[in-house]
């Protein structure tokens, strides 16, 4: 059964190889737009956005507590507990950026917004990258590797199986309709629902992750450099 669901998903994503390429250069000009954005900022944004990351180092499990300069410059920016989501608002948000990005592949002409979802995302993964590092200097890459990158590597490839999937489904309906005194093409809806269940667990093992493991990660960078 194992090596039967190996194999299937295998020729499903040889399937969707351009369609792969094409979601691969969406997120990564999403993350350099993000990353670009940071030295977009005026020293007064730059400033503002270090409190935060220092309110959120202070709140974050594990931790002491934030100082009071630290609690007062995040303002309004942060809310009680921020370092901390709790299990379902992870999930929550995992779930949604999936079920967005395949129910708008499913009808179609929603693949705009499919490849959207994963634009965002990689541009508030490089925001939030190039934001650490440029804060912390090498000590924010490590934070990065620790706190952001664990859980991205199960929803990145979620959200680019979903976006691949959308784009695969959108040039096969429109052919179709092309091509309608040629024989039928192979149904592409069995694909589209395979990828969404596999991009569905994906996601829910990326909440895993951020909740289970990443914080434990961060805790020991934390007394390590900081």
């Amino acid at each position: 059964m194992l090596e039967y669901l190996r194999r299937a998903l295998m020729a499903a994503v040889r399937q969707h190889q351009a369609a792969l390429v094409l979601a691969a250069v969406v997120l990564t000009a999403g993350i350099v737009t993000g990353a670009l954005q940071v030295a977009r900022l005026d020293p007064a944004q730059q400033a503002q956005v270090g409190q935060y990351l220092d309110y959120l180092m202070a709140t974050a499990p594990g931790a002491a507590g934030p100082p009071p300069e630290a609690a007062a410059g995040a303002g309004d920016l942060a809310a009680p507990g921020a370092g901390a989501a709790p299990w379902p608002t992870i999930l929550g948000g995992n779930l949604r950026q999936v079920a967005v990005a395949w129910a708008a592949g499913f009808l179609v002409l929603g693949l705009p917004v499919a490849l959207g979802v994963l634009f965002l995302h990689g541009y508030s993964l490089g925001f939030a990258v190039a934001a650490m590092t440029a804060h912390w200097q090498w000590r924010g890459l490590l934070v990065a590797l620790a706190a952001v990158f664990p859980p991205n590597l199960l929803q990145l490839p979620a959200l680019a199986l979903v976006a691949a999937a959308a784009t695969r489904l959108a040039v096969q309906v429109a052919a179709s309709r092309v091509r309608r005194d040629l024989p039928a093409l192979a149904s592409p809806w069995s694909p589209y629902l395979a990828l969404g269940v596999l991009a569905t667990l994906l996601a829910l093992g990326a909440a895993w992750v951020e909740v289970a493991v990443a914080p434990a990660l961060l805790g020991l960078t934390r007394r390590l450099v900081f």
